[in-house]
């Protein structure tokens, strides 16, 4: 029988905590060779700040331009009638085209155009255009990402962003010009006559010239910082494909 002191005791652990060790130490060598992670040190520390970096910028412009722009948007909007993919004959953008209409009198329609034409402005990014006792709101939710693939890894680092800008300002006076216009549409067809007598009773409306049966008219509408001139035609006869230019669509 062996009898062993506590040095004895001491030594043999750690000759066989050692063996453990290197055998380890050889095993996870090998898998790495196999995989072939070849990275220097340091290389995927400096990615990460990276994309801190990235994501810091992006956020920085987002929230710095988003008001501004959102305002920018607005009149645009207003000016182009409403209407995101507008066709426009002498200035004057086209709502009616044969039996195309093209009339966004009503807040969904108005709603969803602002949401494309912010898309525009300011890229792949989420909108919620909403209203809440006349007042207009704007959040943008923003999955900002940075990624960077290298050859046997993958960074991917994703923040949000969000913000919320109130509008102080309604959409009531140009959406009910809007549908005046629908009504005058309905009820004079073709008739200038007609057209000239409802254009006198409606405060706010210039009726420009017709030509034809294109009808073209102006009305002012508030905007955000300044009147907006909202510039609108009619055209009873049909889309003439030799007319140079798109067919309406709404």
């Amino acid at each position: 029988m062996l009898l062993y002191n506590k040095k004895g005791v001491l030594a043999q652990y750690l000759l066989i905590f050692t063996i453990l060790i290197t055998a380890i130490s050889i095993g996870v060598f090998y898998n790495l060779k196999d995989q072939q992670y070849t990275f220097s040190l340091g290389e995927v520390e400096s990615e990460i700040i990276q994309s801190y970096i990235s994501v810091s910028e992006e956020k920085y412009y987002l929230g710095n331009t988003f008001e501004v722009s959102s305002r920018e948007v607005i009149n645009e909007v207003l000016r182009k009638s409403g209407i995101y993919d507008y066709t426009l004959i002498d200035d004057y953008v086209l709502w009616k085209e044969g039996g195309v209409e093209c009339f966004i009198n009503d807040w969904e329609k108005l709603k969803n155009s602002i949401s494309l034409f912010l898309g525009d402005e300011f890229g792949d990014y989420e909108f919620l255009v909403s209203r809440v006792q006349g007042q207009t709101y704007i959040k943008l939710d923003a999955g900002v990402n940075y990624y960077k693939n290298g050859s046997y890894y993958k960074i991917n680092y994703s923040e949000s962003f969000e913000d919320n800008l109130e509008l102080d300002f309604v959409f009531d006076d140009f959406l009910s010009k809007v549908e005046s216009v629908k009504e005058v549409t309905n009820n004079c067809l073709d008739d200038s006559s007609c057209w000239i007598s409802e254009f006198y009773s409606l405060d706010g409306f210039t009726f420009i010239e017709k030509n034809g049966k294109l009808f073209k008219f102006e009305f002012v509408t508030p905007g955000l910082g300044e009147e907006v001139a909202v510039k609108g035609a009619i055209n009873f006869e049909d889309y003439n494909p030799l007319s140079g230019r798109k067919p309406l669509e709404c």
